[in-house]
């Protein structure tokens, strides 16, 4: 696949190759995609935060933390 880049992008790609931690232009795109990837990932895990906040499906802080250290045999003096 072929595609020209706006002069812009040039650039950056430019940059980033010349700074030395990528090795080729492909690598640049690969991290730019994986970031995209971990990205989506929080937006979609903030997000079933927000729908289970607003569904009421939350509980006190201090009771999980009660429950995640007695779980896992953490003092709850901590």
């Amino acid at each position: 696949m072929s595609y020209q880049l706006p002069a812009d992008l040039e650039t950056e790609f430019a940059l980033r190759l010349s700074s030395g931690h990528y090795a080729s232009m492909e690598e640049v795109l690969r991290h730019a995609l994986s970031a995209l990837d971990w990205r989506d990932r929080e937006i979609a895990a903030i997000q079933e935060g927000i729908d289970a906040m607003e569904t009421g499906d939350v509980r006190p802080i201090k009771e999980f933390d009660r429950e995640f250290r007695a779980a896992r045999g953490i003092s709850l003096d901590m």
